[in-house]
């Protein structure tokens, strides 16, 4: 938490620290030493005095920290990961390699408009939905796998940004390794993939360098009537 009353001191003496809560506190309040890297924040508003900040942290998963905006003290109030059944022991690199990872990485997410679910990517190309209607407990709610397999028969597209249509809460854009996908969350405990659009370079069809890789999804104004 920042004090931004004045503009002009950030200038001067950068940005004032009112509250703050260490990766050590977080891992003690989770009881692991697993977190390392977060990716991504996101707050949510209840209305009654409190800011719920969902972060996910690529070594750990998802973890939700409660803030009492009277005093800025921050509560860690829930730890969630997610293991995804295709890779019990890790994601599997090759035959006879897997990753150390025992669950699926997180790296970007977005909140639904109406503040009830989590849309979240994965390094391992898995698109996640988690129900925040209770902001304290988020719940799994549905999955599904993003692209193609390459010539060893193993997953090779990671997810990057994501970003809901501005015009259209059911629709979310997906950035990739392989190009741009479309889902449909309007049912978020089934959702679908309806478009892909695959990026290519002018090298050579069926090398690496061929295909290209979306890293940020920018939406577009809301349509005014």
């Amino acid at each position: 938490k920042y004090n931004a009353s004045s503009y002009a001191s950030w200038i001067t003496e950068g940005l004032d620290t009112v509250s703050r809560k260490s990766i050590q506190e977080i891992e003690s309040d989770l009881s692991t030493t697993e977190l390392g890297d977060i990716r991504d924040v996101r707050s949510y508003d209840d209305g009654a005095g409190n800011i719920y900040l969902y972060c996910v942290d690529i070594y750990y998963g998802l973890v939700v920290l409660k803030v009492d905006i009277s005093t800025y003290a921050m509560t860690t109030v829930a730890g969630v990961k997610y293991d995804h059944p295709d890779w019990p022991i890790g994601r599997k690199l090759s035959e006879t390699r897997n990753t150390t990872f025992e669950y699926s990485r997180m790296r970007e997410m977005q909140i639904s408009n109406d503040g009830n679910y989590l849309y979240i990517t994965t390094v391992e190309g898995i698109f996640l939905v988690y129900d925040i209607t209770t902001k304290t407990a988020p719940v799994f709610a549905s999955q599904i796998t993003l692209g193609d397999f390459n010539s060893s028969g193993l997953r090779s597209t990671q997810l990057y940004d994501l970003n809901i249509d501005p015009n259209n809460n059911d629709l979310v854009y997906v950035a990739s390794s392989y190009g741009l996908y479309i889902m449909d969350v309007s049912n978020p405990n089934e959702i679908l993939q309806i478009g892909h659009l695959p990026l290519y370079s002018g090298a050579t069809p069926g090398t690496q360098e061929r295909s290209l890789g979306v890293y940020s999804v920018v939406p577009k104004k809301p349509t005014r009537s």
